[in-house]
């Protein structure tokens, strides 16, 4: 479940500051989408092998997927916020 599909109108948005003399930022698809509001949860992939291991080509390949225009784009049609375009480009060269 996505943070847009909590909101009810019993369940509204908080502004947040990161700090105390900083300023808040509504809770928007926009200001979360950049970034920018401080309340943000990140999914990560972990993969658990041996040090230098080569990834599995199966493995490359999903994750290459995930990290394409196309996954990305699944990602955003499920709710979720892709990565930028420049997360995406710094993950691939990972893969490399």
């Amino acid at each position: 479940m996505t943070f847009f599909e909590d909101l009810t109108p019993a369940v509204r948005a908080v502004p947040l500051a990161a700090r105390d003399d900083a300023g808040a930022f509504a809770g928007t698809h926009e200001k979360i989408a950049a970034r920018r509001y401080p309340l943000i949860r990140s999914m990560f992939i972990r993969l658990h092998r041996e040090a230098n291991a080569p990834l599995l080509p199966p493995v490359r390949e999903f994750l290459r997927f995930g990290l394409s225009r196309e996954g990305q784009d699944m990602v955003r049609t499920s709710g979720y916020f892709p990565l930028t375009e420049d997360e995406a480009a710094a993950e691939r060269v990972k893969l490399n």
